[in-house]
């Protein structure tokens, strides 16, 4: 009894703990005129520049004069109206387009699936497909048509009465699964009797991705339904994936199913080139002399990087097996013929992070990437209490005839259709919008159907409004969103206006800036300089003669051209005015008159020659010298000056007791 009291007191205090905070939030910490600032909104504003974990009292002060000042320019940006002009409100909306993304859908379903894809690329698959088409719209009788059929073709596999290879030739509506004759000058091709060689993670549509890589090898799978139609898939070889790979190949043509060509002797021949590797013949040597590919016989035999859809399946499998790089295979047969091949290099799949943005980029333009919209949507509609009113859509149906597939349904009878579809939230959305909906679209239509047609844009349409109603209330669901656009916004308001106002503004203002430099001169003043020039020798031999005309005290201009009549005997001449800091070189050197030093590198060779000429005095700079200074601090007493007329313009009054305990106790939420 003892301990239930203390847990509902412990419950009781937290709560109550949780409800004085919301309250502090809440709390006015200050207002500039007829603005004011939560707590909330200036200690999120706070923490994101200032990370240090504790509360510093000074800190805290020191901020809250900076976002005074900032709020003072955002209440004259408003006064001036700068926050309705049509170029704000277009760069605004922009930024929000892009900061509301990820709030409209699913992140940790995004997450998954780029966790799924970056461990499916570990691996490169090699499936055979036999395939009945199917239209994706297809209505429910005409799928279950050809899902039966597609399981009386599987039990006739199971049963043993037919291979998969038999049937993919005999029943699949891949062409590429039947041998196709000689056309034209298109040579005679095998077909591959459903064999797709290997694959990995994208070059697949999602489904036929799932199904082939859950397999097991050497199973069947269950009909699996693509936007082609279904699909029977046989996995029959998994292996470490390959990544990119570059090989080198000697090749000897012997197409299959060309009847003309004599196979025996392609073969004979390739067991020849390849005795003579064994023999120590050199590679390259017998690509150039004996190799059916004249393309790549020029480079070695080289052909390009390629991946594991890239290339046919036995070259991918010898890959796999490579030890090491420059081996050489035995002969292997494809359907074009007999080939040797060389193993020049191979780039391994990197490590999540480094693949992560181009996993994010292939999942924006994959279907897979609707799994976290829809997850989102799913979402919105608990929580908004979305509804639908599948009579009204039935009704609608009914009412529509074959003009609506070609955007001709007259508008005055659309008009008449006023039943609400659904609900989500406080807003209803009937029949008449539907049809605006479909009418906008001016897409062909995709099917004969209309029920199918209208099913399909209905199914849109709920996605595409419930989608736009958490968009519409993304401020008020989520705090830090609010917080984020204020921030934008702001930010967005106050650069016009302070380039107007000050940046722009001093550097026009070329009397302001004089006059601010007369009054101010004294700040622009040169430090310790010295009058000096340094020599970069081209060769360590051009010292000699660099160093002998230093002794006999020749001026610079003698000792270049003296070098410099002799071409080779260059150097490189800096003469200026340095200050301290301003080369390490000058730095090093003694500051006295007439001193040479001379820099070495670590092979004990010249390589600078630093002649000091004169120590100068300390002197105030010519504006020329320091315009950017002078301009950059007339900025800031005109920036100065400004704030104190918008504190008499906007009042700025700051709650003591709230600020002392903010600076005490922070804000914790």
């Amino acid at each position: 009894m003892k301990m239930l009291k203390s847990i509902l007191m412990m419950l009781v205090s937290i709560s109550l703990l949780s409800s004085l905070n919301a309250q502090n939030a809440e709390k006015t910490l200050m207002t500039v005129g007829d603005e004011s600032t939560s707590v909330e909104e200036f200690w999120n504003i706070y923490k994101k520049n200032n990370t240090e974990k504790s509360i510093d009292k000074k800190s805290i002060e020191e901020y809250l004069d900076l976002y005074v000042n900032f709020r003072l320019k955002v209440n004259e940006a408003k006064a001036l109206k700068r926050d309705t002009s049509p170029a704000f409100l277009k760069e605004l909306n922009g930024y929000r387009e892009q900061l509301a993304k990820p709030y409209l859908v699913d992140e940790e379903i995004n997450e998954q699936l780029q966790q799924e894809a970056y461990s499916r690329m570990q691996k490169d698959v090699r499936v055979s497909h036999i395939l009945l088409f199917l239209d994706e719209d297809a209505l429910p009788k005409d799928t279950a048509k050809v899902y039966a059929k597609m399981m009386e073709i599987r039990e006739e596999i199971e049963s043993g009465k037919i291979t998969f290879a038999q049937a993919a030739v005999k029943y699949s509506k891949d062409r590429s699964a039947r041998d196709m004759p000689a056309e034209g000058r298109r040579p005679p091709r095998a077909g591959n009797k459903g064999d797709l060689g290997y694959f990995t993670v994208f070059d697949m549509v999602y489904p036929f991705e799932v199904a082939a890589y859950n397999a097991p090898i050497n199973e069947m799978t269950m009909p699996t339904r693509t936007r082609f139609g279904y699909h029977l898939i046989l996995k029959t070889d998994e292996i470490p994936a390959i990544g990119k790979a570059q090989v080198a190949h000697i090749f000897i043509k012997a197409l299959e199913g060309d009847t003309a060509a004599r196979p025996e002797e392609a073969q004979k021949k390739i067991e020849e080139i390849y005795a003579k590797i064994q023999n120590g013949e050199h590679f390259e040597d017998l690509v150039k002399a004996m190799s059916d590919d004249k393309g790549s016989a020029a480079k070695g035999g080289e052909l390009p990087w390629f991946g594991a859809n890239r290339m046919v399946p036995v070259f991918i499998k010898q890959v796999s097996e490579f030890d090491s790089i420059g081996q050489v295979s035995a002969p292997i047969r494809t359907s074009f013929g007999w080939h040797i091949v060389k193993f020049l290099g191979q780039k391994p799949i990197g490590s999540f992070k480094s693949v992560q943005p181009e996993i994010k980029d292939h999942l924006k333009k994959d279907v897979r990437s609707e799994k976290g919209r829809q997850s989102k949507i799913a979402q919105v509609k608990k929580e908004e209490n979305y509804s639908e009113n599948p009579k009204a859509l039935s009704h609608l149906i009914k009412e529509l005839d074959s003009t609506i597939l070609v955007h001709e349904f007259d508008d005055t009878k659309a008009q008449s259709f006023t039943k609400v579809l659904f609900t989500i939230g406080d807003e209803e959305f009937n029949q008449y919008d539907l049809l605006v909906y479909i009418q906008a679209k001016k897409a062909k239509a995709e099917t004969k159907d209309v029920a199918v047609y209208v099913y399909k844009n209905f199914r849109k349409y709920s996605d595409d409004r419930v989608i736009d109603y958490e968009d519409r209330h993304l401020e008020q669901k989520y705090k830090e969103f609010e917080l984020l656009m204020n921030e934008y916004r702001d930010g967005i308001l106050l650069f016009d206006l302070m380039d107007e106002v000050v940046w722009s503004k001093a550097v026009k203002d070329t009397a302001g800036y004089q006059a601010y430099y007369n009054a101010h001169s004294a700040k622009y003043k040169w430090g310790k300089r010295v009058d000096a020039a340094i020599f970069t020798l081209s060769n360590s031999e051009v010292y000699d003669t660099l160093a002998a005309l230093i002794q006999n005290h020749k001026t610079d201009e003698e000792i270049l051209d003296a070098i410099h009549n002799d071409s080779t005997r260059a150097v490189k001449y800096d003469h200026r005015k340095f200050s301290k800091g301003e080369n390490k070189e000058i730095d090093a050197t003694k500051w006295k008159a007439g001193i040479s030093e001379v820099y070495f590198n670590e092979a004990e060779k010249p390589l600078y020659v630093v002649r000091i000429h004169k120590k100068i005095k300390p002197a105030i700079k010519e504006l020329e010298e320091c315009r950017g200074m002078v301009i950059s601090d007339y900025q800031t007493q005109l920036e100065e000056e400004w704030i104190e007329e918008l504190k008499l313009k906007y009042p700025v009054v700051i709650d003591k007791e709230v600020l002392s305990d903010l600076k005490k106790n922070g804000m914790t939420k």
